[in-house]
């Protein structure tokens, strides 16, 4: 009889083996040519080019409708170019903190950009690398909706947990928000969606196109490894605030590096953007608000180094309870649905 150790042993390294191109759903042909590094080069800068222009476009109208609504809700004198920097010179300098209908516009001004560089990336590198816009997203025939919900609510429970370790000064920021029932509910009806929304963008570019791509085109399980590291830091970088924070870099490599692991054992980015998605919900609601204001830079913790273990424990455990649990696993994925 093999000892407990062995067991788990091989358990661990089965997994690390489905990471491979041969293992992964994620990584294995959908029957289409396979595209060179060139055309995958060449349909990436195309999309973030077409990208960039729609994002413009966006935030230029939405930046209007939220200056007219700023003048609205907050009674100012007139609209002018004076006035809403003013107002913006106001929440960059922490001097104030965005109230609720400023917190929702700010965010859908972001998402909405963001998403208009991820769905153009996706839409014109697949037109130029000539594949299915679908096969950079899920290798599902469609979008998952209960996957994406299940790493909604799983994760969510595991970052609720995580915040018992949290130190933090003050009222959580869900007091501003539940003065009342009516407050609570038409804040999150419209916050809720934009967030995840937002963590579909950055999804579709890092645990789709990017890792989808690259990790198509190497056959070791080591590499396919070092292609989600890459995308990791990568994920982590394009978050750099105005200082290098050493703690924050780490912890958000660690969620990039978690999430590359779920998308690859799940075969899609449906379940990473759930997850995604409900930490920052949490973040939001209970440790963080929104804000524009510069955060201050804090020195290196070594403890940070076990919290970014466990953020990646929470990964790795949020995708094998799906996968390993009979139930969830029917639930996700019923008998006889395409």
């Amino acid at each position: 009889m093999s000892p407990p150790t062995a067991n788990l042993a091989a358990e661990i390294r089965r997994t690390v083996q489905s990471l491979g191109r041969d293992h992964s759903p994620f990584l294995r042909p959908d029957g289409g040519p396979e595209p060179s590094w060139r055309r995958i080069g060449l349909g990436f800068l195309a999309g973030i080019g077409v990208g960039a222009v729609a994002a413009v476009q966006i935030t230029i109208l939405l930046s209007a409708i939220l200056s007219i609504a700023w003048t609205v809700h907050l009674r100012v004198g007139g609209l002018s170019s004076a006035t809403i920097r003013a107002l913006l010179d106001g929440l960059t300098s922490g001097q104030r903190a965005p109230d609720l209908a400023e917190q929702v516009g700010l965010i859908w001004l972001v998402a909405a950009a963001n998403m208009a560089i991820a769905a153009c990336l996706v839409l014109v590198g697949s037109r130029v690398t000539r594949t299915r816009p679908m096969a950079s997203l899920t290798s599902a025939p469609g979008w998952r909706w209960r996957h994406l919900l299940l790493g909604l609510v799983l994760y969510g429970l595991f970052v609720l947990a995580m915040t018992a370790f949290e130190d933090s000064a003050g009222a959580p920021p869900y007091t501003a928000i539940f003065r009342t029932p009516a407050t609570a509910f038409i804040f999150s009806l419209f916050f809720i969606p934009t967030v995840v929304i937002a963590a579909a963008a950055e999804e579709f570019i890092f645990r789709g196109w990017i890792l989808r791509h690259a990790g198509r085109k190497v056959a070791r399980v080591s590499l396919a490894v070092l292609v989600a590291l890459a995308s990791s830091m990568v994920f982590s970088l394009i978050h750099w605030e105005t200082a290098f924070d050493p703690n924050a870099m780490i912890l958000r490599a660690a969620v990039g590096l978690g999430l590359c692991y779920v998308t690859l054992r799940m075969g899609g980015i449906e379940m990473a953007t759930g997850a995604h998605a409900a930490n920052n919900l949490v973040v939001f609601y209970l440790l963080q608000p929104f804000s524009l204001a510069e955060t201050a830079v804090e020195p290196f913790d070594p403890w940070v180094i076990l919290g970014a273990a466990m953020v990646l424990a929470g990964h790795i455990t949020l995708a094998e309870v799906a996968l390993r649990t009979p139930a969830l696993r029917r639930w996700l994925d019923p008998p006889g649905k395409a």
